[in-house]
C-alpha cells in the first residue's frame, strides 16, 4: 500500500559551543587540577598558560566563528525538513528549483536543511515544498480550493447566515472551523486574531461575512 507521503518540519538554529569562556571558568578549572596534582601552591605547579577557546558553531555547513555573519542562521532562515519518504537526487533538484530556497542540503535518507532567503516568506516556501514533494495540495486562496470543500464551505454558510458576523478559516490542508456572532464583540475579535495568527503560521484562508469586510 503507497505511504501518504508527509513533511514535518523544525526551525534550526546553531548552538554555541563554548570552552572556558570566562576567567571564573579557568579559575576553576586551575583549582580542579591543582586539587588533583596534591599541589597546594601555585608556585608548586608547573605552569601552562590557557586560553580560551574561541566560540564554535557547528551547522549543516561547517564549523563556524561563533562572530561570523557568513554563518548559516545569520544570512537564511533556516529549517531541518523530516519526511517518511526516501529523499533521491531528482528530489533534491527539485528543492533547488523552488523561489527563495537559497541553501539545501539533503543530512539522510529522510532528513533535509534548507536555508530561506529573507525577503521570501517561510510559510510559503515550506507549504510550496509540501505541494511538490507530497500528495497534499495546500490552500493558499479561494482557487485552490477543490469542489467538494467548496460544497462544505457553503453549507456552513448557509449555517451561519442568521448571524450578522462570521468569518470562517479554511486551513492550508483543508481543515475547517468557524466563528459567528451578532455583535463585532470583543470574544468575536479574539477568536478572529487567532485564524489570523493560524493563517499566519500554517497557511490558509479566512472568509468573512460581508457586514465584516466594512471593518
Amino acid at each position: 500500500m503507497a505511504i501518504v507521503k508527509k513533511i514535518a518540519w523544525q526551525s534550526w538554529n546553531a548552538e554555541v559551543q563554548e570552552f572556558y569562556s570566562s576567567e571564573e571558568d579557568l579559575d576553576m578549572m586551575m583549582g580542579e587540577m591543582l586539587s588533583a596534582s596534591g599541589h597546594e601552591h601555585m608556585s608548586e605547579f608547573p605552569m601552562k598558560i590557557f586560553e580560551p577557546v574561541p566560540r564554535i558553531l557547528y551547522t549543516p555547513y561547517g564549523m563556524f566563528p561563533a562572530d561570523s555573519s557568513l554563518k548559516p542562521s545569520d544570512r537564511w532562515d533556516c529549517w531541518l525538513g523530516y519526511t517518511n519518504f526516501d529523499l533521491t537526487f531528482g528530489i533534491l533538484q527539485q528543492l533547488e528549483l523552488i523561489d527563495g530556497i537559497e541553501a539545501v542540503k539533503v543530512m539522510g535518507r529522510y532528513t533535509f536543511f534548507v536555508g530561506i532567503g529573507k525577503l521570501f516568506s517561510s510559510t510559503e516556501v515550506k507549504l510550496n515544498i509540501e505541494n511538490i514533494l507530497t500528495d497534499t495540495k495546500h490552500i493558499s486562496n479561494m482557487d485552490s480550493v477543490g469542489k467538494e470543500l467548496e460544497d462544505i464551505i457553503e453549507s456552513i454558510k448557509i449555517q451561519v447566515s442568521h448571524k450578522a458576523y462570521w468569518s470562517i478559516f479554511v486551513s492550508s490542508v483543508g481543515e475547517i472551523d468557524y466563528i459567528m456572532s451578532d455583535a463585532l464583540d470583543e470574544q468575536y475579535l479574539h477568536d478572529l486574531n487567532k485564524f489570523e495568527d493560524l493563517r499566519k503560521k500554517i497557511g490558509g484562508v479566512i472568509i468573512r461575512s460581508s457586514n465584516e469586510q466594512k471593518y
